[in-house]
């Protein structure tokens, strides 16, 4: 009786192994893919953002958006690329970016529109409002 018990339950347990292995197999097929390329440079350039060398950081993110596949990684990488900038001191080429970001229709679009007018508005108050109404226009939600 026990060893039917015991090959029951064998069989019991190696159906419900494979059910695992079939479900691990499924899941790792449903995950995000991550172009190489652009993984490599986010690294660097993550990496050298958090050392304080900013303006590099950059540098790296433009070339992370370069190696994007996707849209979405593309305006990431740009937007990651202003706020380096920004902490560099270079307003001006964070300005472009964040222009750049804020005139499309991406996932950063609305984040790029009211992060572009706080940063002008320091050094020039009616522009920083015309922007941020504009902002507001655009991106109500």
């Amino acid at each position: 009786m026990s060893e039917e018990r015991g090959g029951q339950r064998s069989r019991r347990w190696g159906s419900v192994a494979g059910l695992v292995v079939v479900g691990v197999l499924a899941l790792d097929g449903c995950g995000p893919k991550v172009d190489p390329a652009f993984a490599r440079e986010a690294d660097r350039a993550g990496a050298l953002y958090v050392a304080g060398r900013y303006r590099e950081a950059g540098e790296r993110w433009l070339a992370a958006a370069s190696a994007a596949e996707s849209p979405v990684d593309r305006d990431e990488a740009t937007y990651r690329a202003a706020m380096s900038f920004t902490r560099a001191g270079d307003a001006p080429r964070a300005d472009a970016l964040l222009a750049t970001l804020a005139a499309g229709h991406g996932e950063r679009s609305a984040r790029a529109a009211f992060d572009r007018a706080r940063a002008v508005d320091a050094a020039d108050p009616a522009r920083g409002q015309a922007l941020r109404l504009e902002a507001l226009r655009r991106h109500p939600d």
